[in-house]
């Protein structure tokens, strides 16, 4: 549902003229970076409620990969 509300706002937006840009690389390294106390006080939070942070976390980078 999301990916067709997504694909749908993307194609008006283009068809009204806006540009998307990917981000760079250089962007990329930064902002993951820049994330990585938010992901290891979420690992912490994580543990304490007996979760595998690391774990759960790969496994929602899988599932966005898949387009899930």
């Amino acid at each position: 549902m999301w990916d067709d509300v997504d694909n749908s706002a993307y194609e008006t937006a283009l068809a009204n003229g806006h540009t998307f840009t990917p981000a760079s690389e250089e962007m990329l390294v930064e902002l993951k970076k820049s994330s990585e106390p938010l992901v290891a006080n979420w690992y912490k939070v994580a543990k304490k409620r007996k979760v595998d942070g690391p774990a759960a976390h790969e496994y929602f980078y899988q599932q966005l990969e898949q387009g899930l």
